[in-house]
């Protein structure tokens, strides 16, 4: 073994060492290891500056460019909405889904669309009480299987491509000596549907494997599931019946309000009126206040569950397109301890609105904005740009975690723009034009 090769391998050794126990951020390790590998002459700044001019590589990242626009976008939201939305056995959401994610990986960046899908498998599965494993573990291997069927599909296959222009070049500039032997005849370059004759009979392959043998093979794990739900923290939120709503008339069991996944209904407040222990054919009215309780999870997305409700306007106005929601503790020494949240001017402060309150599994009553805060309540915030800074030094909450709503932006004709020109330079560099 030659000294070149004994300092490839130490230099390797030393990525994965520090990959593994998270020594360095990735960029730092693979920095450190291209330094190492010129200072000692294994590679030579013409190679190295070869490498950051690759074009493969600029198409990895229109590829991540292009998973970041869409995931920004409704785009694929919308489709996978009405994709899922009429899927009621086990095999009939597991077909569409490995159907859909593995043609999209074809050509999109496996990592966004599997975290764009994700919500969409975990949802289906609690609300059919199953693990979500036997949907998450299918849900990579169709990203997997898509992008192996095409030249673009996964950044292995475009490297590969890489090598094969590079080589090509070598032997253009006078031929290529392996082993003795003398290349000049250019090795033919892949085109995007290359992979495909082989690739798209696997994905079919692996899609009837999982439809055949999945839910018996694929793991059970109900019961980290069950801890999770049996741990989540209950809130009481505050809701708005919209004007011309289609709740508007029916009762309590018409409108679907009575056996909610998650969530169940506490109190109407009509005219300052609280009903409490709402009846089944309780009528609901234009303008009704509905405080439900229910765990964060089910919380995040409660307006998209049941149309015809909105966030007071006091929630919504100036936060339409926040992405994160935010939990927080109110310590002991607070100065917002035995204030109302109307009276706490919280958003002046804090930029940020009180969606919902979690006091010690207290069940709480009344509209939210006068609630009495008190040491140990938890609450739920929509926040603004500027909560975090407001934050920075702040002795009055704490964050306890953060949590992002999946609601995505508003499609527009410039987004869908983009993305057509985005993919039509991808497709253009792939076929060498």
């Amino acid at each position: 073994m030659s000294i070149e090769q004994i300092i490839v391998l130490g230099v390797l050794g030393f990525i994965a060492t520090t990959l593994y126990f998270n020594l360095f951020k990735a960029p730092i390790s693979f920095l450190i290891g291209v330094v190492v590998l010129s200072i000692t002459g294994v590679l030579t700044p013409e190679e190295i500056l070869r490498g950051f001019s690759n074009e493969q590589l600029a198409v990895i990242m229109l590829l991540l460019i292009l998973g970041d626009v869409v995931q920004r976008t409704r785009l694929l939201d919308i489709a996978f909405e009405k994709l899922f939305r009429n899927a009621k056995t086990y095999n009939g959401f597991l077909s569409r889904m490995m159907l859909y994610v593995s043609g999209s990986s074809a050509f999109l960046n496996n990592t966004p669309l599997v975290a764009m899908v994700m919500p969409y498998a975990i949802n289906w599965a609690k609300k059919n009480k199953i693990s979500p494993s036997k949907l998450l573990i299918p849900l990579s291997y169709a990203s997997i299987l898509g992008g192996a069927a095409t030249l673009i599909g996964t950044s292995t296959n475009l490297l590969v491509n890489g090598l094969v222009l590079e080589t090509n070049s070598l032997i253009n500039d006078g031929g290529l000596e392996i082993n003795g032997q003398l290349i000049t005849e250019p090795i033919s370059e892949l085109e995007i549907f290359d992979f495909t004759i082989v690739g798209l009979p696997m994905i079919f392959i692996g899609i009837i494997y999982m439809l055949v043998f999945g839910k018996k093979l694929l793991p059970d794990n109900k019961a980290v599931s069950d801890s999770l739900v049996e741990s989540s923290r209950e809130y009481i939120v505050e809701t708005v019946v919209n004007k011309n709503s289609q709740l508007v008339g029916k009762s309590i069991e018409q409108a679907g309000l009575r056996h909610l996944e998650g969530l169940y209904l506490v109190e109407i407040i009509r005219d300052n009126e609280k009903i409490r222990s709402v009846a089944p054919e309780e009528k609901i009215m234009e303008g009704d206040v509905l405080l439900f309780a229910g765990a964060t999870e089910t919380l995040t997305n409660l307006i998209q569950r049941i149309p015809g409700l909105s966030l007071p306007d006091k929630v919504t106005r100036g936060l339409l397109d926040v992405k994160e929601m935010h939990e927080v503790v109110i310590p002991y020494n607070s100065v917002l301890s035995g204030i109302t949240v109307k009276g706490s001017n919280f958003r002046a402060k804090f930029d940020a609105a009180i969606v919902a309150i979690h006091r010690n599994g207290d069940l709480l009553s009344g509209k939210i904005g006068n609630m009495i805060m008190q040491p140990g309540d938890l609450l739920m915030l929509f926040c603004g740009r500027d909560f975090s800074k407001r934050i920075e030094g702040n002795n009055d909450i704490y964050v306890v975690s953060k949590k992002v709503i999946e609601t995505g932006s508003k499609v527009s004709f410039r987004s869908i723009f983009l993305i057509l020109g985005i993919v039509t330079a991808i497709l253009l560099a792939s076929i060498g034009l």
